[in-house]
């Protein structure tokens, strides 16, 4: 398990008796006039007014010095105890992380793809896929849950984003409100969800425009054992090249005049369905089914 390259560990002092408790970098030189680490701290009004007994200490007692990390990516450092470092910066989940995404973006779009591709679809072969298009990403500490690119190709747009499973020990279920039509996803096994991807409420074009990086939907705790019925990296490329064809012949079934280009779909072809079109189509690639059902 790594941790983000952007985090780094410093020690900070502060005084606990000041009114407002400023942070200093230990490795920052001490202003001129610095008293709290030497003997002088007597002199201090703060000290006197505390009525803190003088140890025989040569710096002040209301000196707090602990170590700290913090996110060298970040313009202005933000000082986290640390004990308290969030869980994704000390594990693979910074991979998700906006700033991360922001400037390293491993699987951002606009970059030269470095996963098998199908018809322009991206097939990591890190991740694990659900028949009904979900991704699953495991690491030793925790996993993370999202759409591939070929609903989000599929979609090419979704109107809002509400979480059925926000938290505790669930089937992470997500409802996508895509052209008048609310359809839940499931993912088909039970996890320990500790968190979602709340910005994409307010944001859920990052679901389509990013479904392998910002777009993601649920974080959960590792995975303890196997997961029954997951499509695996060796195993993704040629089922998701049968979707593709299964997803050409099914749209020119519903409609002959649709298919472009060669036979192929348009990306845009679900603009042109009608509502009753859209929900069979959701229900032929997108749908849960009991057999996919698996613990861990």
């Amino acid at each position: 398990m790594m941790s983000c390259p952007f985090l780094r560990e410093t020690r900070v002092r502060s005084c606990r008796a000041a009114g407002i408790r400023k942070m200093i970098v230990e490795s920052e030189t001490p202003a001129d006039g610095e008293r709290c680490s030497s003997r002088r701290f007597t002199e201090c009004a703060v000290f006197q007014q505390a009525r803190t007994a003088s140890p025989r200490s040569e710096k002040c007692p209301l000196l707090d010095e602990r170590p700290v990390c913090y996110c060298s990516g970040e313009p202005v450092p933000h000082y986290v105890p640390w004990s308290e470092q969030p869980g994704h910066c000390g594990g693979d989940g910074y991979e998700y992380c906006d700033l991360w995404l922001s400037v390293a973006r491993p699987r951002a779009s606009g970059q030269p793809p470095k996963d098998p591709m199908v018809d322009g679809i991206a097939v990591p072969r890190d991740l694990r896929y659900s028949p009904n298009h979900l991704w699953l990403h495991s690491t030793s500490g925790q996993c993370h849950i999202g759409i591939d690119g070929f609903l989000a190709r599929a979609f090419q747009n979704v109107d809002a984003i509400s979480y059925v499973t926000p938290s505790g020990v669930h089937q992470p279920s997500v409802v996508l409100s895509v052209r008048g039509v609310d359809w839940a996803l499931v993912f088909p096994a039970k996890l320990m969800i500790t968190a979602v991807n709340t910005y994409l409420r307010h944001a859920p074009e990052r679901l389509i425009a990013d479904p392998y990086g910002a777009g993601w939907l649920f974080e959960a705790g590792p995975v303890q054992d196997g997961l029954n019925g997951l499509i695996n990296g060796e195993q993704a490329y040629p089922w998701m090249k049968s979707e593709v064809e299964r997803m050409t012949d099914f749209v020119h079934e519903l409609d002959p005049a649709t298919p472009n280009d060669g036979g192929k779909p348009s990306d845009d072809f679900i603009q042109h369905l009608s509502r009753e079109q859209v929900l069979l189509l959701m229900h032929e690639f997108f749908a849960s089914h009991a057999a996919w059902g698996a613990s861990v």
